[in-house]
């Protein structure tokens, strides 16, 4: 008789329940502890810590809702409710674009010309007649 496994899983994936998100609202408050959710929502870090883990609900679980929600700075209507996160913000920020970016509509200037007429300004005397001449 042989034991089959299931196979690995690549990761766990929790479940969208109103304990998870308070233990997600606590990372997003700055992974604070129980203790520090339960002193800035008012209630008992016990309390807390069942609801956390889904022993209980919370009683008048509205009115705890807004608290926590203020107290935390997370978004009620998600709290309350679950749903999708919010995406993470891209590792490296966008390039901000410089002037050297943005095409030129200038047409190039005749730079040979330009050379030549400097060129011809530093002769002398009889050549600066001469080039005059050839030109």
């Amino acid at each position: 008789m042989t034991i089959q496994q299931a196979p690995e899983k690549s990761g766990m994936i929790p479940y969208d329940t109103f304990g998870v998100r308070l233990r997600l609202a606590r990372v997003h408050a700055g992974d604070i502890s129980i203790d520090k959710a339960a002193e800035l929502c008012a209630v008992k870090p016990a309390t807390w810590s069942t609801w956390e883990r889904g022993v209980h609900r919370p009683p008048h679980f509205e009115a705890m809702v807004k608290a926590i929600a203020a107290g935390l700075d997370v978004d009620e209507d998600w709290l309350r409710d679950g749903g999708p996160l919010m995406p993470e913000p891209p590792s490296t920020p966008p390039r901000p674009i410089t002037l050297g970016d943005v095409p030129s509509r200038r047409a190039p200037r005749k730079s040979a010309t330009r050379r030549n007429s400097v060129y011809c300004s530093t002769l002398s005397g009889d050549m600066v007649s001469q080039t005059r001449q050839a030109a």
